[in-house]
């Protein structure tokens, strides 16, 4: 019995200071990561605008509420 409950012992300790050093590892890149990609601005250039460009959006198609073919009872010819 208590050779099986210093080897459950000694595997919880082992998991739990794996678990803190691949934390601690994630960590260190996560930083790294992001101190790289603001260090330079020419990353913002190479990948380009994220989401639509403002002249797509410019360009969409709109209808205002207060237009007549959405009226109830109307409809637009």
């Amino acid at each position: 019995m208590t050779v099986t409950r210093s080897a459950v012992s000694t595997m919880f300790i082992v998991f739990v200071c794996t678990r803190l050093i691949c934390a601690r590892m994630h960590l260190r890149d996560t930083r790294m990561a992001f101190l790289a990609a603001t260090r330079s601005d020419l990353g913002i250039l190479e990948h380009g605008v994220n989401g639509l460009e403002p002249v797509v959006v410019a360009n969409f198609p709109i209808k205002k509420f207060g237009d007549q073919s959405l009226a109830l009872g109307q409809e637009a010819h």
